[in-house]
């Protein structure tokens, strides 16, 4: 798997509790929908709580996982 480290734009929902649910985001200029949120964790990066959410989506007719 490849790991890419680069900021992206999403357009996101929030529940009750404040948890932000993403939608669609776009990479390089391409937007992609979000089939299905299946993890979602909370890390520590340089001191900097972040929340990493595994998201799947369809890139030609392909299943693929995305972590942002």
């Amino acid at each position: 798997m490849k790991v890419l480290m680069k900021p992206i734009e999403m357009i996101a929902w929030f529940d009750l509790d404040g948890i932000p649910r993403p939608i669609r985001f776009r990479v390089n200029g391409e937007v992609y929908k979000v089939h299905q949120v299946s993890n979602i964790s909370e890390e520590k990066l340089a001191g900097n709580r972040i929340k990493i959410y595994r998201c799947q989506s369809e890139i030609g007719g392909q299943p693929t996982i995305f972590f942002k």
